[in-house]
């Protein structure tokens, strides 16, 4: 079972991340756990602890997991932005990082299907 580590920036980030996430995997025949390990905050949160997540890797006080997903909004800044800032973020752990980064905002993905969005949040739009 491959192990995902989540970075969200909120409940709505992780909700939708996830239930890609297993959709993916599940189409691919794979089996995936995935562990949400910051979903507050904001953007700059996600970042923070994602920093702090790194460093413990780094020294071995967390186990390795086989894939890190980072997911922000590019609503303040542009995409390319957004993205560049995980990736610097991940130096030495670059091979397992998959940014997330909705553009503007995750709420968009959503809306675009109705269907998706009634299965992530429980209710029509």
């Amino acid at each position: 079972m491959r192990k995902v580590h989540l970075f969200a920036e909120d409940f709505g980030h992780e909700s939708f991340i996830s239930a890609l996430i297993k959709a993916v995997s599940h189409s691919m025949d794979e089996c995936v756990e995935v562990e949400s390990l910051s979903v507050r905050g904001g953007h700059g949160t996600v970042i923070s602890e994602f920093k702090q997540y790194l460093r413990d890797l780094e020294r071995g006080a967390r186990k390795m997991p086989s894939f890190l997903v980072v997911a922000t909004d590019a609503n303040c800044q542009k995409y390319s932005q957004r993205e560049r800032q995980i990736i610097e973020a991940s130096e030495k752990f670059s091979h397992l990082v998959v940014p997330a980064v909705a553009d503007p905002h995750i709420e968009r993905w959503l809306l675009v299907d109705s269907a998706a969005f009634k299965q992530a949040l429980g209710k029509g739009c």
